[in-house]
């Protein structure tokens, strides 16, 4: 069975890697003869290194480089799907990611339809909903291809049903909860916590009301009292090369060691081994704390986008989640001390079973179109 893997499987975000690698996984253990061909929504063939990821600061946010960046996005897409022989591909995945967004929805649609043009089913799997204002004209043409499935949503479940009036969509698990499964890592014994930082223009768009300053302020609170208690600590990041100056930018402010910074990783196995490096985990990075809960390892985070929210919430771990919108620094500095105290080298947690896994989803959508042929 062929069957062609989409994502962001090269983004420098690398939890969009892991979740690629992880479905390839799901799939290749789910069945038989499974032949995966992989394509980059975005058209880029390899993880950036050292710093070939940086954009002009003074074009990042203009709005022309915006439209030239998705159209050119969209044509290496295509012109990377058309290098494969479709008539030989049975399906196609969507592996996940915030892919229902504004960023993405230009790309699904023109994929789609020429999936759906060489009669190839189509399964979207465990995807994120973002900001779809703009484009979403594309999105709601590409939910009325013929071709599509099924559809699984990882977060804003209600509401993405109610946009778009489907009747075909689930909601599941992120498919990077499963990957202790798939990726058998040692953990070590070092009790260092790791603060996993993010820039601040990753949550200005969600309307979230946090200066530099104050988020400074934040990190300081964390470093006082973690060594407080005498443990030591390191920052991290996800690979998102912004993310990883702004902590140099941090170190440089607080007046803190350079060597205080982990290595940015540049593959999902390097994002794997970073987390699951430390005892616990402080961080901002979604998919820093669904790697944290796969390998048992106790997350403390911030309510900076609705999806991040909702996983605590699935995680029956809202308590460790921080609202940025109401930031209390009493409030915060009593839930950090509480977190610090908990003692359990490998946390179980206890996710919301009402929610399926990307694994079972996948797993009865494929035997729908597998059945479907034989009969």
């Amino acid at each position: 069975m062929n069957i062609l893997l989409i994502g962001e499987r090269y983004s420098n975000n690398l939890g969009d890697g892991v979740i690629f690698d992880t479905v390839e996984n799901i799939l290749k253990s789910s069945f038989d003869n499974v032949n995966i061909i992989g394509l980059d929504i975005s058209g880029k063939s390899r993880y950036a290194i050292k710093n070939d990821a940086v954009l002009k600061k003074k074009i990042r946010f203009n709005f022309i480089h915006s439209k030239l960046s998705s159209l050119k996005r969209t044509i290496f897409a295509i012109k990377n799907l058309k290098k494969y022989n479709l008539k030989g591909i049975d399906c196609a995945v969507f592996a996940g990611g915030q892919l229902f967004s504004d960023y993405f929805a230009k790309q699904i649609f023109y994929i789609s339809k020429i999936l759906c043009t060489a009669n190839i089913p189509i399964i979207f799997n465990s995807c994120g909903i973002g900001v779809y204002k703009r484009n979403k004209k594309y999105l709601v043409r590409t939910f009325e291809l013929k071709n599509i499935i099924g559809i699984s949503v990882r977060d804003n479940y209600k509401k993405f049903k109610d946009d778009f009036k489907l009747n075909n969509c689930l909601e599941a698990m992120d498919p990077v909860y499963e990957v202790s499964n798939y990726y058998k890592i040692k953990r070590n014994d070092k009790s260092v916590i790791g603060i996993g930082l993010m820039e601040p223009n990753a949550y200005l768009h969600n309307n979230i009301p946090l200066n530099r300053e104050k988020y400074f302020e934040i990190i300081d609170i964390i470093i006082n009292k973690i060594e407080s208690i005498n443990m030591d600590w390191e920052f991290f990041c996800n690979g998102n090369d912004d993310d990883y100056r702004f902590i140099i930018e941090v170190c440089k402010k607080m007046n803190y060691n350079l060597n205080k910074i982990h290595k940015r990783p540049e593959t999902p196995i390097q994002l794997l081994n970073t987390v699951t490096n430390y005892k616990k985990i402080i961080s901002f990075r979604l998919h820093s704390h669904i790697i944290a809960s796969s390998y048992g390892i106790p997350a403390f985070g911030f309510e900076w986008d609705t999806k991040v929210k909702e996983y605590f919430k699935n995680m029956n771990n809202s308590v460790f989640c921080i609202n940025l919108n109401n930031f209390s620094a009493e409030h915060f500095v009593e839930k950090i001390f509480e977190f610090l105290k908990i003692n359990n080298s490998k946390k179980n947690y206890n996710r919301n079973d009402k929610i399926i896994l990307s694994s079972e989803f996948l797993y009865s959508m494929i035997n729908k179109i597998t059945g479907d042929k034989n009969e």
